[in-house]
């Protein structure tokens, strides 16, 4: 299931999902109005381009997915609920990345960012046999960033390295962008 965007949830209904033992995808780039992706004019945008709030689907327009969002993800991960990263946005990639740790980052500290990324989006896909740690006999998928991730989410953005199945697909070494945010949007 993605997070909840409408009320707030409450501890006791996040204890309730807790113990079925469901997990949660992020999505708060839904919610979140974004800036310069869709257009360099210094509006907010929903996530195919509409006006933020009022092209948000399935909205009162007033953008309160914003705040319901993250919140309530919190609320859930407190309760003990695997939270995942994802996004429904379908802008590049790297933007659409930026714009979720955006969004997180407002009630999850960079350490919960990085289970979110690694272990717990592991096991929402039912992959975390080889994939989420490095570990022996995992497949050595591995990104190396150019910046610390536990001094903030944008280091996140700062690849380097990345290994898929222990085999180098992007090597930045040397390069004069190599370890800085990597998104030309909304920075």
């Amino acid at each position: 299931m993605h997070s909840v965007n409408i009320n707030f949830v409450t501890k006791e209904k996040a204890r309730k999902v807790a113990a079925t033992g469901a997990q949660v995808a992020s999505i708060t780039g839904f919610g979140v109005p974004n800036f310069n992706v869709f257009s360099q004019d210094n509006l907010p945008k929903f996530r195919d381009g509409k006006p933020w709030p009022d092209g948000i689907i399935y909205s009162q327009g007033v953008g309160q997915e914003a705040g319901y969002m993250p919140v309530n993800l919190r609320t859930l991960y407190d309760a003990g609920v695997d939270v995942a990263y994802a996004t429904d946005t379908t802008f590049n990639a790297i933007a659409a990345l930026a714009h979720e740790l955006r969004g997180l980052q407002l009630v999850f500290s960079p350490t919960d960012l990085i289970a979110i990324m690694g272990p717990n989006s592991a096991r929402f896909i039912d992959r975390e046999k080889d994939l989420g740690t490095l570990d022996v006999g995992k497949l050595g998928d591995l990104v190396v960033l150019g910046g610390n991730p536990f001094e903030g989410y944008w280091n996140l953005l700062t690849a380097v390295v990345v290994a898929r199945e222990g085999r180098i697909m992007v090597d930045k070494r040397g390069q004069t962008d190599a370890g800085k945010p990597n998104v030309k949007f909304g920075f």
